[in-house]
């Protein structure tokens, strides 16, 4: 992205440091990946690139400060958690009394240093993960039993019409009716856990980029954040509607918007990163008949993420370029802002993702987040010094 001429940014360590000028680039494309190509040959940016492969790897960043906890992805300590086939009862009770209440509330809200927001989130994010693989663990085992079932059925139909006997009978029947009731009871249980499942977002999008930008976050500083992990809720459903079903016999289109994430860091040049994530999902829930005329059924999913990105620099250094901002805002979608002396700029992109079945859970990956703020990076200038 195109960044200021090195010798009109200063030499502070962080997003601002000096870099030199790269082309400029053309007008981002929505879902694009291209808005950080280029970004990891700046020497200077060591910090904030370095960090992208450890954010997705479990050793983490060897970057971190002297006093913060090392990063460690989303792995837990392993004293941290119940060892061997735990069950849901006593993963819930290994977590602390914080951790707790998050899992019940499904809510984040407040200010603290890096280092402890990475001890929280590694903590949530092992027992989400360790949750999601129980669920799925249980959907598996649900559905080999209503297949045991199923196979059982069509075989007491093979006894009965070949007169094999009644022994075989009595098999086929006690294997079909076990597996019948071990698959609902397996599906009960996966669907009681939901109540403890988090929205996955927190820790594929927001922690990997907490991590990238580590080594440019204000050490003292307190990085603010207010995360909605309830996911898509009744509450959060904005319309649902029969479309004009075409060739299908039925079309559903359900909306639901979740504004899941703001956060603000503060950097250590005294500069301030403001990132706001908001959700879409939209299914198409089809049904058509086929050629036999058995009802067939299948959901769609879109899913569009709108990611704003705001930087507020350190006013007594640094300002934006005016002319620089006009040029940009006729490319994307750009405001500023100057309220309370406090000079911001926000650039808003989106990304699109699809899938079948089920909902897609993927979303922007941190360089295309940090490509964001780089591109707000490349609009500023040198304060100009106040006249004595």
């Amino acid at each position: 992205l195109p960044g200021p001429p090195a010798s009109l940014v200063p030499s502070a360590p962080g997003v601002f440091s000096p870099r030199p000028p790269t082309p400029p680039a053309g007008p981002p494309t929505q879902g694009s990946r291209s808005g950080f190509q280029g970004a990891s040959t700046h020497p200077s940016l060591k910090s904030s690139t370095s960090n992208l492969q450890a954010a997705a790897s479990p050793a983490g960043s060897a970057n971190a400060g002297e006093d913060d906890e090392a990063p460690s992805g989303l792995q837990p300590k392993a004293s941290a958690r119940p060892t061997g086939k735990a069950s849901a009862q006593d993963r819930v009770a290994a977590l602390s009394q914080e951790a707790r209440k998050i899992v019940d509330e499904k809510k984040i809200v407040g200010q603290r240093r890096l280092k402890d927001w990475r001890a929280l989130l590694k903590e949530l994010g092992s027992f989400d993960q360790e949750m999601d693989k129980t669920r799925h663990q249980l959907g598996v085992y649900g559905g080999l039993g209503i297949g045991l079932f199923v196979v059982m059925l069509v075989a007491a139909i093979i006894i009965i019409s070949n007169d094999l006997g009644s022994l075989a009978l009595a098999v086929a029947a006690g294997l079909g009716l076990a597996g019948l009731i071990g698959g609902l009871l397996l599906f009960l249980k996966k669907r009681s856990l939901g109540a403890l499942d988090l929205d996955n977002e927190f820790r594929l999008v927001l922690t990997p980029f907490l991590e990238t930008v580590a080594d440019d976050i204000a050490r003292s500083g307190k990085v603010a954040l207010n995360l909605d992990l309830a996911g898509r809720t009744d509450q959060k459903k904005k319309s649902e509607r029969n479309l004009p079903p075409g060739r299908f016999k039925k079309l559903v289109e359900t909306v639901w918007r979740d504004p899941w994430c703001r956060a603000e860091i503060p950097l250590v040049d005294g500069s301030r990163l403001q990132l706001d994530i908001e959700n879409t999902f939209v299914s198409y829930y089809r049904q058509w008949k086929n050629p036999r005329g058995k009802t067939k059924s299948k959901t769609k999913w879109k899913k569009m993420v709108v990611v704003q990105a705001g930087l507020a620099p350190n006013s007594r250094r640094l300002a934006y370029d005016q002319a620089r901002i006009q040029v940009e805002a006729a490319r994307e979608k750009m405001k500023y802002s100057d309220k309370k002396d406090r000079p911001m700029a926000r650039v808003t992109r989106k990304y699109k993702f699809k899938s079948e079945g089920e909902a897609p859970e993927a979303g922007p990956l941190p360089e295309d987040l940090l490509g964001l703020f780089f591109s707000l990076a490349g609009l500023l200038k040198p304060a100009e010094k106040p006249r004595s």
